[in-house]
Parts: C-alpha cells; structure tokens; sequence
C-alpha cells in the first residue's frame, strides 16, 4: 500500500493574498507544485501574469467592503477555500527618534 505524502494538496483550493508580489510569487509556486488549485489575489492584474493560477480575484485588501465583497463573489462562484495564506503587508517609512 502507498501512503499519500502528508504534504500533497491535489485537489485542494488554496487563496493566497499579495501574490503578485516576491514572496507572494513563492507562495503560489510552491503550493502549485504541491498540486493545489491556487487563487491568487492582488490589487492589479498584471501583477499575477505568468503564474501558475487556478483563477484570479483583485481586490484591494486595506478596502474591507471591497474584499470581502470580492471573496463572497468568488467563494459564491467557486465554493470555499480550503486554506488561505493571509500574505499582504504593507511597510511606512517613519523615524523613530
């Protein structure tokens, strides 16, 4: 008997946020090659050409309103995810002293 690898995602539904981004990017590959159907999720469109993407959902996610309603659409669409990777950050250049 084979055992399935504990860390195989075939057939699962993954939502990575920011991943038009660099580690973003990573995320995608690396769940991608783990056979999940990976929903990448960013601001713009052009930041998720050339990658591995099940589907697409923009949305902005300092808008609350505008994500939730953009997920709520997808997931109305699609089904639920079965695992999101909250990957959006955001850095404010500030002095400290």
């Amino acid at each position: 008997m084979t055992q399935a690898s504990p860390f195989r995602l075939d057939g699962k539904t993954v939502l990575i946020t920011g991943a038009g981004g660099g580690i973003g990017r990573s995320l995608v590959s690396v769940f991608h090659e783990a056979g999940a159907n990976v929903v990448g999720a960013d601001r713009e469109a052009g930041l998720l050409d050339g990658l591995p993407l099940a589907r697409t959902v923009l949305f902005d996610q300092a808008d609350m309103a505008g994500t939730r309603a953009a997920v709520s659409a997808d997931m109305a669409a699609h089904g639920v995810y079965d695992a999101v990777v909250a990957n959006v950050g955001f850095t404010r250049a500030e002095h400290f002293g």
